[in-house]
């Protein structure tokens, strides 16, 4: 009977920690680069967090299926929603709370199904809340470099207090137009070059033109010749 093959010797140590060096230096590199990039990406959310908790917006961040991956405190506050709605993961119940907040909950709720079905689309709306705050609501995509669809940013910008101001100011408008329209004397806004820009009736009968003609004139059409150097004088 043939005597069996010698198996082939064993490597020695040393051998086997030659081969394995360049191995151990890849590893260690690799190590090293996800080290790096893991510290990189700690960096950014942090970073991230900090813009989106000192914004004067609220911000929510929804993944593509429509589940809260991030929310400031802001949203919560300006929609007044409870820490135990806020903290469960389950995002049903603030979807319900939000919604029954605003004035008119079937357009909020129908323009959320529209952006969740359209996920490429941008929005920008308005919408008042019943305790009489308006927020300027507006929602791009998340999308990444190379494309990929990662969600959707909600930011609700507080406008109260710029809504009041236009509401007074077209007030104050109002009243202006109504004092110069029926004031008993002739009142007239004219340009610098002292054409008429607006005059009220009064001013019409006394001169008498239309309204129509005598914004098609100046000062200077409208006066006699030998007071014309007087009234430029003495006019501002």
């Amino acid at each position: 009977m043939p005597e069996s093959p010698m198996p082939p010797p064993l490597p020695s140590t040393d051998d086997v920690q030659h081969r394995c060096e360049p191995l151990e230096a890849e590893l260690r590199e690799t190590v090293a680069r996800l080290n790096r990039a893991q510290e990189e990406l700690n960096w950014k959310t942090a970073f991230l967090e900090a813009q989106v908790n000192s914004t004067i917006d609220g911000i929510i961040v929804v993944d593509p299926q429509g589940r809260k991956i991030l929310q400031n405190q802001r949203a919560a506050d300006l929609f007044q929603i409870p820490r135990h709605i806020v903290d469960d993961p389950d995002d049903t119940l603030q979807v319900r709370w939000v919604t029954v907040m605003t004035m008119h909950p079937a357009q909020f709720i129908e323009k959320v199904v529209h952006l969740y079905s359209h996920p490429d689309e941008i929005s920008r709306d308005e919408i008042e809340l019943t305790d009489g705050t308006v927020l300027d609501r507006y929602s791009p995509p998340v999308i990444g470099k190379d494309g990929t669809r990662y969600g959707r940013i909600w930011t609700f910008h507080d406008i109260i207090q710029r809504k009041q101001a236009e509401k007074e100011l077209k007030e104050s408008e109002e009243r202006f137009a109504g004092a110069f329209e029926h004031a008993p004397i002739g009142v007239a806004l004219a340009s610098p070059e002292r054409r008429w820009l607006k005059v009220n009736r009064a001013l019409c009968k006394l001169v008498g033109y239309t309204e129509a003609e005598l914004l098609t004139r100046s000062f200077q059409d409208i006066t006699y010749p030998e007071d014309l150097a007087d009234s430029l004088e003495s006019a501002p």
